[in-house]
């Protein structure tokens, strides 16, 4: 979900009000994923790197996240959505991984969309810690170095859901920026040069289409 600050450049307005513009989107999109029965949708919304940024702006951006968290329940209820928060939370203000976890917790059963919101995320540290686990795994010999193949890293990882069909990045950069790595082998990319708090329900279908024009071989003729 990238440009939110540039959109609030371009439309004169501070950097918090193209987060917020931001955040608000995603009930938009999520609900028309849910109108163009789409079961998963997965959301890059901070960065390992990402804690690189001013302080004032994280402060900003954890405030927004805090505000939704409070307020959003509800909506996540009414419209059948699970929430799932991937990502190293080990840097987050503990107060806000709790409310996380109830909030997973409280929409766990629900089946409309999975939605996952990669927080504090880094592909390479997910793919790290999968590969610690085994390791560990296979030091107290609760498993064998035969039982280790793709399927079984796969689960490892911080959720074990299908692999994407298809990434779309706004905000016209035309790279991966450590998300999913392991996650997309196959998955068909589309850069478009939207901000986030712009893109819409229809530019999601010009994704869909441009998607429906693809034909994914892996590998084969």
């Amino acid at each position: 979900m990238d440009g939110n600050a540039r959109w609030a450049k371009l439309n004169n307005l501070n950097i918090v009000d193209g987060h917020e513009k931001g955040v608000r989107n995603i009930k938009k999109i999520a609900s028309a994923c849910i109108d163009k029965n789409i079961k998963y949708l997965t959301l890059y919304a901070f960065s390992n790197e990402n804690w690189q940024r001013s302080k004032s702006e994280i402060s900003n951006l954890f405030t927004l996240l805090n505000k939704y968290l409070d307020n959003d329940v509800k909506y996540l209820q009414d419209y059948d959505i699970k929430l799932n928060v991937i990502g190293d939370l080990s840097k987050v203000d503990s107060a806000i991984v709790e409310k996380i976890k109830i909030i997973e917790n409280k929409t766990s059963n629900n089946k409309k969309l999975n939605l996952s919101i990669a927080l504090s995320y880094g592909s390479r540290q997910e793919i790290l810690n999968a590969f610690l686990k085994i390791f560990s795994e296979l030091n107290s010999k609760q498993i064998s170095i035969d039982k280790i193949d793709a399927d079984y890293i796969t689960q490892k990882m911080y959720n074990n859901y299908p692999e994407p069909d298809l990434l779309i990045r706004t905000g016209s950069e035309k790279r991966l920026s450590n998300f999913l790595l392991w996650q997309i082998a196959y998955t068909e990319l589309c850069f478009i040069d939207n901000y986030w708090p712009d893109f819409s329900e229809n530019i999601l279908d010009d994704c869909i289409n441009e998607y429906n024009k693809r034909i994914r071989r892996y590998g084969k003729r």
